[in-house]
């Protein structure tokens, strides 16, 4: 676990410049890369790219989905 201390030492030198640099970033995914159509209502993006992760997985490492399937976690 992080401690309070920790995290007052890493922040302590935060300056204002990230904060902007940070928004820019945002902005930049959400309207360049498009990904803000992952909020519209349902999101059908964010369906989509779970589907692939899901189907790139059973293909690439299917360990993991008859794992996951043993365990009955889904």
């Amino acid at each position: 676990m992080i401690s309070d201390t920790f995290l007052l030492a890493f922040f302590k030198n935060y300056d204002e410049e990230y904060v902007e640099e940070a928004f820019w970033i945002f902005v930049h995914i959400l309207y360049v890369k498009n990904y803000r159509v992952i909020y519209k209502k349902e999101f059908p993006k964010l369906v989509e790219m779970v589907n692939y992760l899901d189907t790139q997985i059973q293909e690439k490492i299917p360990e993991i989905t008859n794992l996951l399937n043993d365990k009955k976690v889904f």
